[in-house]
């Protein structure tokens, strides 16, 4: 059977706002956030972050993100 790599993804909120970028920081990992919202139902079009569109932690897990 094939081993498959501990992957993420996240998701930057941002939206500019009388001249001034404002972002939205949140890390809702883990047991504890299971089934629970912000009440934020982000809509596309996504910008993939990064020239490669992810990065390696130092644990190994591997993050796709996008804004």
């Amino acid at each position: 059977m094939a081993k498959h790599p501990n992957v993420s993804a996240g998701l930057l909120l941002f939206r500019r706002s009388r001249g001034e970028l404002e972002v939205l920081l949140a890390h809702p990992g883990g047991p504890f956030w299971e089934g629970r919202e912000t009440g934020i139902h982000p809509e596309g079009p996504f910008l993939p972050l990064g020239s490669l569109r992810h990065v390696r932690q130092k644990a190994g897990k591997l993050v796709h993100a996008w804004a």
